[in-house]
């Protein structure tokens, strides 16, 4: 509030030499200095984030001065002058200036450079309007006040604007994960096979701190291997080689899992068919025989597994004394 203390006091002789109208000193609000909001240094994704300057908006700066005679006389009316001026370069929108008296003064009239004026109906209050005020426009309003008493007018006087308002347009990156196992699906039992574990990256922001993780086989025996992949930028991807031994046959589960910071973790897993040879001998002849005569015994050898048996050799060993007289296939 702006506030001017009007005297009906008839003027000394030391104010013989003041004019009428003199301005009537306003305080003017004091700039306050930039605020300073203190934040919390953010580091997302291994990454000290602050960025650049998103917008920039300036204040309008309205100075508000008021003159006119520092002292009236009863029932004579006084005239005064509020002037606004825009001395920034941002345009103020919504201007208001409000004015208010005691009961003991009135307004008898106003009259604006510009905008409209809304006076109470008795005649102590009104508000003047601008809808716009442009960088470097200056307006005037002109007040006739008629004090009725010999009572201190306190000429109360307040000003405001709209707030200024600014928008941009913040991007949201996000990091999505997929994990993907690629290698045969039928493998022997003791052989080698090489697998392919690919991670890859489908979002629009980086996936940092990657790690593909590895379950034993079986996954209860042991801790997984881990593979860090760092960073997998935006679209990309990245694969890890891995050479698995299947020790027994059967189905086994190869199951792994991917993570990144931010909580990402995708899993995968691929069933493997584990072919395994089953090799049995079998000895079939006489139990007894008599000394020097000759005896016939067939040595099967079968495989009721699910997967050729390779490279099958089968040795018989004599007992002390028997010699082989002939055998098959090429024994």
């Amino acid at each position: 509030p702006i506030s001017t203390e009007l005297l009906p006091d008839e003027p000394s002789a030391a104010d013989d030499d003041e004019s009428a109208d003199a301005p009537i000193p306003v305080a003017q609000p004091k700039k306050a200095p930039p605020k300073v909001i203190q934040t919390e240094k953010k580091t997302i994704a291994g990454r000290d984030e602050h960025g650049g300057t998103l917008f920039t908006r300036s204040m309008p700066q309205i100075p508000l001065r008021a003159t006119g005679p520092k002292r009236l006389d009863v029932g004579q009316a006084g005239e005064f002058h509020l002037v606004l001026a825009n001395e920034g370069e941002q345009a103020a929108n919504d201007v208001v200036v409000m004015v208010s008296l005691p009961e003991t003064a009135e307004l008898a009239s106003t009259l604006p450079s510009t905008g409209t004026v809304d006076r109470a109906a008795t005649g102590t209050a009104l508000q003047w309007a601008i809808r716009k005020l442009t960088s470097g426009k200056r307006e005037e309003l002109t007040l006739r006040i008629v004090p009725h008493d010999s009572a201190k007018i306190d000429l109360d006087v307040r000003c405001g604007c709209a707030g200024i308002a600014a928008t941009t347009r913040l991007e949201v990156q996000e990091a999505r994960l997929a994990l993907q196992i690629n290698g045969a699906t039928e493998v022997l039992c003791g052989e080698k096979e090489i697998y392919r574990l690919s991670v890859s990256n489908s979002g629009n922001g980086p996936a940092e701190n990657t790690v593909i993780h590895l379950l034993p086989l079986p996954p209860e025996d042991g801790a997984p291997a881990t593979h860090r992949l760092g960073t997998l930028a935006a679209g990309e991807t990245k694969t890890v080689e891995i050479e698995l031994v299947a020790r027994q046959g059967g189905r086994l589960s190869i199951q792994a899992r991917a993570t990144a910071d931010g909580g990402l973790n995708v899993a995968a897993a691929e069933d493997v068919t584990v072919r395994q040879p089953i090799v049995q001998v079998e000895v079939v002849g006489p139990a007894r025989q008599y000394a020097g005569a000759p005896a016939t015994y067939r040595v099967r050898v079968r495989n009721p597994g699910d997967a050729p048996a390779r490279r099958v050799k089968v040795a018989a060993i004599l007992p002390e004394g028997a010699e082989c007289v002939a055998a098959s296939h090429d024994g």
